[in-house]
């Protein structure tokens, strides 16, 4: 790199550290992410060049950090699968299709759940938002949207924010600069573990008691299988366990009142929504606003699904991702598939009280209903 670019780029520094110094935790360095992206030759850097500047920043930016374990690899991401964060449940969507050739690959819808965790502001404030993907090789990715009221001068806007694709394209780690902001998403739960294992990240026992649950249910038995089925359920893993006392009782849900769990608040409201053209027949919907694991003390979001009747006063809960995709493999899901929450829930006779489980003891709870 010439000492002009790395002169301008100091003084640029200095700008930002001179704005942004009294700003919260992460601000200096998502900025100068944000300017090394978009400022000068930002915009067309060669990986060298980038991965260069980013290394200086490691060097000298108190808090900066950002480490890719890159390979010679140049992976694409699949555009097949969602990626999920399963911290967060927040979720990448790729498509290989683009209007603006010249600097993207594609583009990426997210869901994002926790804000600012891949992106904020531009936008992103909705339940998902659509950016473009600019390759800068080795796995290495970057973000840009192009303003309504662009110029051929501001025509695009690069996120702060960079992505690495690893090899094998199961997991992509997303970052902002600091080490607080990485993340990584995985195409399946297997990925998931893969990745943890070997890059030294253990889950809690109970977490991956969830993950777990989630693998079941999205399978395609776990799509087929019965109340009694799923109401006792064991394995290896760890503490995973799912004991429901179910019996010859299939009771419904009380529709549009308050099961309430006064211990953590949780609630959870059953509706009967009719929902045609859904093959699986749910038997309506449910608002659920509920905590998981035991040191969790109150729910942060509450999230709509539609309700599968098992059997046996047994339903869990999923909603229809990747419908209306563009993926090349769109025809093999033309009306989208089922993606199902990681919990069970057991009607007791009666209906006024229930039970619900995330795959291991400690997170059974029971929910009464308010009068």
């Amino acid at each position: 790199m010439n000492n002009r670019y790395i002169h301008s780029w100091e003084a640029a520094l200095l700008f930002v550290l001179l704005l942004t110094g009294c700003d919260p935790a992460g601000t200096t360095q998502m900025n100068i992410l944000g300017d090394l992206l978009n400022n000068g030759n930002g915009p067309t850097m060669s990986i060298s060049q980038l991965l260069d500047s980013i290394n200086t920043y490691n060097y000298r930016i108190k808090g900066f950090d950002i480490h890719f374990p890159l390979t010679d690899t140049d992976e694409r991401p699949l555009e097949d699968k969602p990626y999920v964060n399963p911290a967060t449940g927040s979720k990448m969507f790729f498509s290989m299709s683009t209007d603006d050739a010249d600097f993207s690959i594609g583009t990426v819808t997210i869901e994002q759940k926790t804000a600012g965790e891949v992106s904020f502001g531009n936008g992103t404030s909705a339940p998902s938002y659509t950016k473009y993907v600019q390759s800068r090789g080795k796995g290495v990715y970057a973000l840009y949207y192009m303003p309504e009221t662009s110029d051929s001068t501001t025509r695009r806007i690069w996120s702060r924010v960079l992505l690495y694709v690893y090899p094998g394209a199961d997991s992509i780690m997303t970052t902002r600069g600091y080490a607080a902001s990485q993340h990584v998403f995985h195409a399946n739960m297997q990925a998931h573990y893969v990745h943890s294992a070997k890059n030294g990240y253990p889950m809690s026992r109970e977490k991956n008691a969830v993950l777990h649950l989630s693998s079941i249910l999205n399978s395609s038995e776990g799509h087929a299988m019965s109340g009694k089925e799923l109401a006792h359920q064991d394995g290896e893993e760890e503490i995973f366990k799912v004991d429901l006392p179910v019996d010859g009782s299939d009771e419904r849900p009380h529709y549009g009142k308050t099961y309430r769990n006064e211990e953590t608040g949780s609630t959870i409201v059953f509706y009967d929504t009719v929902i045609e053209s859904d093959t699986i027949s749910p038997v309506g919907t449910a608002d659920l606003a509920t905590v998981i694991h035991e040191w969790e003390t109150k729910p942060n979001a509450t999230v709509s699904y539609r309700v599968h009747a098992r059997g046996n006063g047994i339903y869990t809960f999923y909603n229809i991702r990747h419908k209306g995709c563009h993926c090349i493999h769109r025809d093999q899901h033309p009306d989208g598939y089922p993606e199902y929450s990681p919990c069970l829930v057991y009607i007791k006779p009666g209906g006024k009280e229930l039970l619900i489980t995330w795959g291991y003891e400690n997170s059974k709870r029971e929910y009464k209903l308010e009068r």
